[in-house]
This record gives structure tokens, sequence and C-alpha cells, in this order.
């Protein structure tokens, strides 16, 4: 996407933007009375006091005010409203790039203000401006036109598939008429790649048929979730919402429950503007199903497991603990922190792309130098997200656990990276469906 230089044009893209401005986004915008509850449970609070929800969510709530207030505009910052300018972009950046949109502050606000999704607001005018970080802005580009279908991105789904046959009699690819249909994206497959063959030996186990995409679907479906870019956010959601209804799949399931799983859930169909075409689950939801209802053939494990609640997953997804399943697998402990209140580990969003080893592994099969893309800004954030994830791993670990279980992949991601930087003891990390397909019978 070019940049867009002039105010002439930047002003054009806030009323491109406004199409998605309803009633919920006017009522974050209008009713914040800077109380300061939201502070104490903000992961970026807590590294910098200057990157609290309240100042995040105000750098859009200034644009806001400047193009649909006449009055504030009339007064300009004495108002507190200000022209989209690159100069201004700049320092929003600065705050909206802070924000996982991990939702807490949402949580406990008694106005219900979500800043998070004002922050994704303020992202969408930062990218009309060019100023998204460049590997993650080329990742969304590669998603939103195809090409990251490289040689090497083929060859590594055609090895997947080679491994999964060691564990089932048949691997099925665009196959219809199947119960389950898979997403598989280029993180699933880099960095779940043992999430996704759990996941099928265990639905393979209690009798539900599934089905592989022809190819994979995206990236990490839609980038335009972290970019703000909501077109790529619609047509990659259109893309897998069609594919499933061709293959006539009963259901979409999610083994990233990144912000995969609450895009295509919940916020898909508004902004796609398209009906789902069936049912959308979480692995953790199809499981703890069959755990609870005893058809789950799994051994008792007494390993002391800890959950760490994806926040895309619980707080935007509303999918809560596994207490069912992980009784059944495990020793469960209770975090401190859990829940709607759970700290996020500062994979959120954006985060996760920006880490060097990230860039490297996606590089190595897309074909393209992302880490040579990383600026210090990027590199900056990355740093300021590893230490939220440092906060999450000291807190879990004062319960002296043997296994953390999750079920989002950049969660494995940052809470691994934490673990080498705070503790000397050897603790796993597991996405919930390796710990499943471990114990199964």
């Amino acid at each position: 996407m070019m940049a867009l230089e002039s105010r002439k044009d930047l002003d054009k893209a806030f009323w491109r933007l406004s199409k998605y401005i309803e009633s919920n986004i006017i009522h974050y915008v209008e009713n914040c009375i800077s109380c300061g509850i939201c502070y104490e449970i903000c992961p970026a609070f807590h590294i910098d006091k200057r990157y609290a929800p309240a100042p995040i969510g105000e750098w859009f709530r200034r644009f806001y005010r400047r193009y649909m207030n006449p009055i504030a505009r009339a007064l300009g910052k004495l108002a507190h409203a200000y022209p989209l300018t690159r100069e201004n972009l700049l320092k929003a950046r600065e705050y909206a790039y802070r924000c996982t949109n991990c939702a807490a502050c949402y949580m406990v606000c008694a106005a219900g203000i979500d800043s998070g999704t004002l922050a994704l607001m303020c992202k969408a005018l930062i990218d009309s401006a060019g100023l998204t970080p460049q590997a993650v802005k080329v990742l969304e580009e590669l998603e939103a036109t195809r090409k990251y279908i490289t040689p090497k991105v083929e060859e590594l789904y055609a090895k997947f598939q080679e491994e999964l046959k060691k564990y089932v009699p048949e691997v099925s690819v665009g196959e219809r008429d199947r119960t389950a249909y898979i997403p598989v994206s280029i993180v699933d497959l880099v960095f779940g790649k043992d999430a996704l063959i759990s996941t099928i030996r265990v639905l393979e186990k209690i009798g539900i048929t599934w089905t592989l995409p022809r190819e994979p679907v995206g990236i990490r479906p839609p980038m335009g979730y972290v970019t703000g870019n909501f077109a790529e956010f619609a047509s990659l959601v259109r893309r897998i919402y069609l594919e499933a209804k061709e293959l006539n799949a009963k259901m979409i399931l999610v083994v990233d429950c990144g912000y995969t799983y609450p895009a295509l859930r919940f916020e898909g169909p508004y902004i796609a503007e398209i009906e789902q075409p069936c049912k959308i689950m979480s692995v953790v939801e199809l499981f703890e199903d069959y755990a609870e209802r005893g058809l789950l053939p799994v051994r008792e494990g007494h390993d002391a497991a800890i959950w760490h609640d994806p926040c895309m997953l619980m707080r935007r997804g509303g999918v809560e603990m596994p207490h069912a399943l992980l009784e059944r697998i495990a020793t469960p402990l209770k975090p401190k922190w859990k829940g709607r209140y759970v700290r996020c580990c500062g994979g959120g969003s954006h985060m996760f792309f920006l880490h060097e080893e990230v860039a490297k592994a996606l590089s190595e099969v897309l074909e393209i130098d992302l880490v040579r893309m990383l600026d210090s800004f990027s590199r900056e954030i990355a740093e300021f997200s590893l230490k939220m994830a440092e906060h999450r791993v000291e807190e879990l670990l004062t319960k002296m656990p043997r296994v953390i279980v999750t079920a989002c992949h950049s969660c494995v991601f940052m809470l691994r990276k934490a673990l080498e930087k705070v503790s000397t003891v050897r603790i796993d990390v597991k996405h919930v469906s390796e710990l499943v397909a471990k114990q199964l019978m």
C-alpha cells in the first residue's frame, strides 16, 4: 500500500476508516473518564507507566475529535483535537504499538471501554501513512496477494503431510463432507507443527473426520487484524469461509487460538459482510466438551501443569480454562491470575512478528529477508514485549509447575523465550493438543 503523505490524503484515510466507527467505538471514544482502574491490569503499564490504556486510547480520540466533533475541530489542541499529520501519527505509533490488544482493560473498566480496539483503529490510520513496521506490512501484503505460497512453503506443506502419514491412515486435503476443516497457516507449520499433528491424532482417536486446505490459508490470518487493514481482514475471512463452505465442512477448527479465533468466530461476519458457513470452534472447546462427557480416551496424567489463558481465546473469545480436560491429563495448578484477569504474555497482535527469531524463521520459508526489515523501533517493541513475558513467567513460576499449557503459538513462543531468561529450571511449554495426544490411550 502506498504511503499517504499529504494532509488531504490522510484526511481521506480517516473518512474511509469511519465506515467502521459504529456505536461501540463512539462509546469507547466518548465515555472514558481516565479514572485509572485499567492501569494496574495493563501489561504495558508495568513496563513503562506512560503506556497505560487511557493514554493509548487517547491518541485515537484526538484524531476522532478533529474529524467528528465540529466544536473540538474549531478549538484544536485546546479541545485535544489533533489533525492527521505524519508527525502526530509517529507519536501515536509509540503508544498504539505498545498495546497487545489483550482486552484486560476492557474486563475491568466500569464503563466498558476497550482501549485495545481504539489502538487498532489508530493503527489503521498509522498504516494509511505508511508507518506500519515494514516486516509486519510485508507479511500482510504477502498474505493479501497469496505471494506467501513460495516453493519452500509448498515443500514445507508437503513435508508436513508426509510426517502426518506416520500417525494417520489417510491425509485428507481438500476433501468434502468432513466434520472439521482446519485452516492451516504458515505460522501453524513453522511454529505449531507438533500442535497440528497432535490435534489430528486426537481427532482420529475420537472419530471426528477432518480435512486440511489445499494450500496454507495465510501467514497468520487475517494479518489485517494486526495492522488495522480491514480490507485485508475481510478478504482473508472470506477466503477461509468460502473454502469451508465449498468443502461442506460442519466446523472450522482453530488450532492456533490467537487472534485468528475471534477474527473468524466473532468479528469476521461483520468485517467481511458474509455469513459464517458453519460452526467455528477452538481445539480447547472441542477437547473440553469431550472430556466433560467422558468421551476422551486418555490416561491420567500427573505432571504439575499450569494453564496460561491466551488473551484472544479467553477475553475476546470467551473460552475459559479447560478444567475437565486438565484434570484428566495432568495435575492442574491454580495460577494467581487467570481467566479474564490473566496477565498477557506480550505476544499479542503485532508483537510476535517483531522478534528476530520469528522474522528469521518466516524469512526462510517465505524467501524474503524480514530480519533486515526490523528497524530500531521494531526491535524496541520486541524487547518491550519480552519484558511483559518475563513478568508473566515469574508469576507462573511461583506455583512451581513442570509444564505450562496454553493454546496459542505466540504464547508458546513468548513463554519459552522468557523462561530462558528468568529460569534455570527446565520447564516445558506445551500447546494443549500436544499434552492431550501424549496421554491418548
